[in-house]
C-alpha cells in the first residue's frame, strides 16, 4: 500500500547521519494498526529516525510548542498554518499544482518537487544560521523539521551540523507518541 517517495529515504538518512533528529508527524490515527504499519514501513525501507508522532491534528501548534524550525508537507494548508507560527514551511509536490504554487508564492513557502531540493534548502539555511551565530559569537540552536516521506496510493500520489529534523517515526513502539 505504501511506497517511499523518490530520494526521500536517502535525503532523510543523510540528514540523520549529519546529526539531524528525525521526527515524523502524522495526522493518521494513533492506533496500534497504524503504529505497526508505519514502523514496519520505515524499518523495511531503512529510514533512520528518532520519533513517530501520530494523531496530531494541529501540526502548527506541535511545531511551535516543540521549537520546530522546518516543516515539510504535501498539503498546502498545513504549510500555511505552520508558516503562520514562524516555522519555515516546505511544500512537497511530485507534480506541480498551480494553486499550490500560487499559495506558496503568496505565503513565502518553499515549493519543491524533489527531495534533493529539500536537502539543498535545509543545508543553505543551516549554513546561514551558522554564519549568523558565528558573527554574534553565540551557541547555535539546531533547526528541527517535520515531514512526509510516504504516500498512500489513494492519495495520488552542503554540510550540516547537528540539527533536529522533526519528521517523526521510530523503529520501536517505545518512541511512538500519541497526541
Amino acid at each position: 500500500k505504501y511506497y517511499a517517495l523518490p530520494n526521500a529515504v536517502e535525503t532523510i538518512n543523510k540528514l540523520y547521519d549529519s546529526g539531524v533528529k528525525i521526527v515524523f508527524l502524522s495526522r493518521r490515527p494513533a492506533s496500534k494498526a497504524w503504529v505497526g504499519t508505519l514502523t514496519t514501513f520505515l524499518k523495511a525501507n531503512g529510514v533512520k529516525y528518532d520519533k513517530l508522532i501520530l494523531g496530531c491534528n494541529n501540526k502548527a501548534q506541535y511545531c511551535k510548542q516543540n521549537n520546530i524550525d522546518y516543516h515539510i508537507d504535501d498539503l498546502i494548508y498545513n504549510c500555511i498554518n505552520v508558516q503562520s507560527v514562524g516555522v519555515t514551511a516546505i511544500n512537497y509536490q511530485q507534480k506541480p499544482i498551480l494553486k499550490n504554487q500560487v499559495l506558496c508564492k503568496k505565503f513565502n513557502i518553499k515549493n519543491v518537487q524533489k527531495w534533493d531540493e529539500v536537502l539543498d534548502i535545509v543545508s543553505q539555511m543551516t549554513i546561514k544560521q551558522e554564519n549568523n551565530v558565528c558573527e554574534e559569537n553565540q551557541s547555535q540552536t539546531s533547526p528541527k523539521i517535520t515531514s512526509v516521506i510516504l504516500k498512500s496510493f489513494e492519495d495520488n500520489l552542503g554540510k550540516l551540523k547537528q540539527d533536529d529534523f522533526s519528521l517523526g517515526d521510530c523503529f520501536n513502539e517505545e518512541n511512538v507518541s500519541i497526541l
